[in-house]
């Protein structure tokens, strides 16, 4: 993560707003779509503020959530959940053996 950091949605808090009112109204379908089992593990590439993340943990007893995100800031303001982790890191360089002994 050498590279300088982009972020392809404003961090002023009108745009996380709007991002979080997005979530809001699509996450609901997606968690349905995925189908979350107790004691599932999930992989979330760019998390975000986490609010997917949070709502698939919530969704079946058990489940657990990495939430990879590149950006400090986005994790910093993340909202927390005890089945959910955020790691900082970049999907094009991810290796999935580095996190897939791990707990939580």
């Amino acid at each position: 993560m050498n590279e300088p950091e982009t972020y392809i949605h404003g961090r002023e808090p009108i745009e996380q707003e709007r991002l979080a009112g997005l979530n809001r109204m699509t996450n609901r379908a997606f968690v349905e779509f995925m189908s979350v089992r107790p004691a599932m593990h999930v992989l979330e590439v760019g998390s975000g503020l986490g609010l997917l993340a949070a709502d698939i943990a919530s969704a079946a007893s058990g489940a657990l959530v990495v939430g990879l995100e590149r950006t400090p800031v986005q994790i910093a303001a993340a909202v927390t959940h005890a089945n959910v982790r955020y790691v900082r890191g970049d999907a094009h360089s991810l290796s999935i053996r580095r996190y897939r002994r791990r707990p939580i």
